[in-house]
């Protein structure tokens, strides 16, 4: 597994880009996580499926099994990131990241380039997808919505 460098060690130019935009989402995560965690689901249409910050309540009852005292919550997430310069990705390829989502909470596969998939595309890849793996969700994003939302 590569780690993330400043300093560019890759000749494919997709590769350089997925790299940079790993080292953006990581340096904001790095300066507030509250602020990623905004910036990521913005890109997901704001629909608060992706959780980072913990979670904090205290006194929680589950139906007459015992209220315990604290609780400190941070569901599992996983996202899969395909990048592609000037293209959509081929479909059965994404299908093929699907078993990567074993005993994850949130699973996540974020198709970014510079073309993004319609809406009724989203929808016909997240059904084949759910058939491999239940609750995955498919984002397609532009790198204009990456800019846009910072």
């Amino acid at each position: 597994m590569a780690t993330l460098n400043i300093f560019q060690q890759y000749s494919k130019e997709e590769n350089t880009i997925t790299n940079n935009i790993l080292l953006l989402f990581s340096r904001l995560y790095e300066n507030n996580p509250h602020v990623y965690e905004d910036f990521i689901n913005g890109l997901l249409g704001n629909e608060n499926i992706y959780n980072i910050v913990p979670a904090f309540q205290q006194q929680v009852g589950r139906g007459g099994k015992g209220i315990v005292d604290g609780h400190i919550e941070s569901k599992s997430t996983k996202i899969i990131i395909e990048t592609k310069i000037n293209s959509k990705e081929n479909i059965d390829k994404l299908l093929l990241y699907c078993d990567r989502f074993k005993d994850v909470d949130s699973k996540i596969i974020l198709h970014i380039s510079s073309a993004s998939f319609s809406v009724d595309e989203l929808s016909g890849i997240e059904k084949k997808m759910n058939k491999i793996e239940k609750k995955i969700r498919f984002f397609s994003i532009t790198f204009e919505d990456i800019v846009g939302g910072l």
